[in-house]
């Protein structure tokens, strides 16, 4: 998994996508680690939120 480290940068670079994501979306995100639970209601909200972490991704720079 990583060093001491590991979960400080975890933290740093995946957190303001998630909060980002429940603020946009207007959902909860509970979180627990290193996964993203988001508490989405049909399939309209799910492809939102599927093209938002998409394109918050490319833009923090989380991409191959």
């Amino acid at each position: 998994m990583g060093r001491t480290a590991s979960p400080l940068c975890w933290a740093l670079g995946c957190d303001p996508i998630i909060v980002a994501l429940g603020r946009a979306l207007h959902i909860r995100c509970p979180t627990w680690v290193d996964d993203l639970a988001a508490l989405m209601r049909g399939p309209v909200q799910t492809f939102r939120a599927q093209v938002f972490l998409l394109f918050a991704a490319h833009v923090v720079g989380l991409h191959k």
